[in-house]
């Protein structure tokens, strides 16, 4: 099954019927069965954490002659607790904004806890004292609801109604969860004056869609009569969805929950008609943020910021490419990264970054990037989204999809993407938790989206000449080369530890082995592959050697990460990925290869993706080439069994004893 983004009308959708055998259920406010406690629910996984028995949205955007346009948001969910560690979901946060003077309030808000107790149903009412309110940032709250009571059994049932007078911003609806979901409904009565897209996800189709008018009007005054107009109505229903989990490779699970979006095309006035279009285009928001004092106002400041920096790290007028890196390597060196992954600036201007010394993202790459500008070079942002915020619909221009700028240098006839966040980051290297997608480049008539380089990808290469020891033990000595995203996170694990520290990262990773030495060469020199000169020994059973020498494989594949029986969610590695393991095994005098290795091809059609195993026997030396490479960032859904049986295999030959035995006199 193909991984699928897709824009659904709600406007133009045909209406699907309820099924003969099904309904909905209706749930009453406050009224919950002793039934509910233990039925079970055919199509879902009743032994999850907990469960989802309706969830229903009924959003509605109306018109009072004081406020003007509002819109109403209810909010009625029943979740029933099945084990201890569901208890977690009698814990709710809601957000609430306050956006340029906005009104965002949540009112009504009622909630029960139900306990099974000598087969009566009890209940306790959620008070004030169970919901708190909490100040995130001047325009952003949040409300703490906590449930009384909750154990294992309990259900729960919440119900609150969000008033708002941005009538345009709808809420994003998500059918399905990471827990099971037995009945999602939402419901939209929109005015026509609003018109809407509606990017919609998931794998799933409705149960029940419905689309269907009904009238409204707006009285303006008393004296006025009344304008009467047509509401939209757009329902779904969904059932039966089974629960999201995370999953080894992947990006966030937001990408692949069953969900709708809403945003705002066009606003037609009531009476004169006049249109206030809202639809966005990558000009108009590239424009908006140059000229944002967080963003393009930031690192387009002027030259004086920058000038003296400039003449101290880069006194060269000349282009080059040695400027370049002088530049980068200044602003790695100098500022530290805060860890937060940030679209725009907190501060108005790069004077308070050099003050401090530290900054987010935004901070960060946008401060190289003036630099770079004011030096005379052609730089322009790309905005990313990293691979736990959720990858961006391309189809609809929506800058919250976005949270991460990087640094589109033009250089040469070549591009460079720079991120300053990392100092054991090399120029051209983008983060991998910015690699969940493409990215979009920003410009004022050129606005598109682009591929983002991995280089290297992730490589490594592994080889060891292995020599059986008179003593009965076996010595092996040899390297590791990691280049791309492999040397960089060895680099980050390395750098700044003692040897001591290094060895002992290795002898839990290898308990079956003696870890005599790791020497890592290169570690500061980034720009290089890094390299770590190993030293291992093996002891089982020493003492002489034997009539058979079993010779053990360290570092080889064990695990096999795709034994998913169903994968819904594409497989994800961020970059292309190659390791290579080359074993030199020196036969002792006497003895010999006892078991015959076959080479083996395993590959997917392209070729691109494979496992291969070469082994060969050359004047008494054993030489076995294991590869494994997946030639692809990303595979869908429908490839993952192909890619389940290609491990497969790998382990199966990894698995292979090598075996050395005695010779006949």
């Amino acid at each position: 099954m193909k991984y699928f983004f897709f824009l659904l009308s709600l406007f133009l959708i045909s209406t699907i019927g309820y099924s003969a055998e099904k309904e909905l259920p209706k749930f009453k406010m406050g009224k919950v069965s002793a039934a509910l406690f233990t039925k079970t629910f055919e199509g879902v996984d009743n032994e999850d954490d907990a469960l989802i028995i309706y969830d229903e949205g009924n959003e509605i955007i109306s018109y009072t002659k004081d406020l003007g346009w509002m819109r109403s948001f209810k909010h009625h969910k029943i979740i029933r607790i099945q084990k201890e560690a569901g208890t977690q979901y009698a814990n709710i946060e809601l957000d609430i904004y306050d956006l340029s003077g906005g009104r965002k309030d949540l009112i009504n808000i009622k909630g029960y806890t139900y306990n099974l107790e000598g087969g009566k149903v009890s209940r306790i009412k959620l008070s004030n004292d169970n919901i708190l309110r909490e100040k995130v940032t001047d325009t952003h709250f949040k409300r703490k609801i906590m449930f009384p009571n909750v154990k294992e059994g309990s259900i729960i049932e919440l119900e609150y109604t969000l008033r708002t007078d941005r009538a345009y911003d709808l809420e994003t609806w998500r059918f399905q969860s990471n827990i099971p979901t037995v009945w999602s409904k939402h419901t939209t009565t929109i005015p026509e004056y609003f018109k809407f897209s509606t990017p919609t996800q998931g794998f799933h189709a409705p149960f029940h869609a419905d689309s269907r008018t009904a009238s409204g009007s707006i009285s303006f005054g008393t004296d006025s009569q009344p304008l009467n107009y047509v509401n939209d109505i757009h329902e779904y229903v969904y059932h039966n969805l089974p629960a999201l989990k995370p999953q080894k490779f992947s990006t966030a699970l937001v990408d692949f929950y069953q969900q709708i979006r809403f945003n705002l095309n066009y606003y037609r006035s009531p009476g004169d008609n006049s249109i206030q279009n809202f639809l966005n285009s990558w000009e108009k928001i590239s424009d908006e943020l140059e000229k944002n004092a967080h963003f393009g106002g930031y690192y387009l400041a002027k030259k004086g910021t920058y000038k003296a920096i400039l003449e101290s790290i880069a006194p060269q007028s000349e282009h080059s490419l040695e400027q370049v890196v002088a530049i980068y390597e200044y602003v790695k060196n100098n500022y530290q990264w805060n860890s937060k992954n940030r679209l725009t600036t907190k501060v108005n201007h790069p004077k308070k970054f050099i003050e401090s010394q530290t900054g987010n993202a935004a901070e960060m790459n946008l401060f190289l990037a003036g630099l770079l500008h004011h030096a005379g070079y052609t730089v322009k942002p790309v905005l990313v989204s990293t691979r736990d915020h959720g990858r961006p619909n391309f189809a609809v221009p929506i800058i919250e999809d976005y949270n991460y700028p990087l640094v589109l240098l033009s250089f040469n006839n070549q591009r460079l993407f720079l991120d300053a966040t990392s100092k054991l980051q090399p120029l051209g290297q983008v983060p991998f938790r910015c690699l969940s997608d493409r990215g979009q480049l920003l410009a004022e008539k050129h606005s598109q989206v682009i591929d983002i380089p991995t280089g290297h990808g992730w490589t490594s290469a592994k080889q060891l000449s292995i020599k059986p020891q008179e003593d009965g033990s076996i010595h092996y000595e040899g390297k590791i080369i990691s280049k791309g995203y492999s040397a960089l996170r060895k680099r980050s694990n390395h750098l700044g530890k003692e040897n001591d520290e290094i060895l002992e990262a290795y002898t839990s990773s290898l308990p079956d082995f003696e870890v005599e030495s790791v020497e890592g060469i290169d570690l500061e020199h980034i720009y290089k592959p890094y390299t770590e000169n190993i030293s291992l020994r093996y002891d089982e059973g020493a003492g002489a050697l034997g009539e058979q020498i079993y010779i053990p494989l360290p570092f080889k594949e064990e695990d096999n990460d795709f034994l998913e029986e169903n994968r819904v969610i594409p497989l994800n590695f961020g970059c292309t990925m190659k390791d290579k393991y080359m074993y030199q095994i020196h036969i002792p005098e006497g003895y010999k290869l006892e078991n015959k290795l076959e080479p083996v091809r395993v590959s997917f059609p392209d070729k691109k993706t494979y496992f291969h195993f070469t082994p060969s026997v050359t004047n008494n030396v054993i030489t076995l080439i294991y590869e494994v490479k997946t030639g692809h960032s990303q595979y869908e859904p429908d490839q993952f069994g192909f890619f389940k049986t290609l491990y497969d295999e790998a382990l199966r030959v990894f698995g292979e004893e090598i075996i050395l035995t005695k010779t006949a006199l």
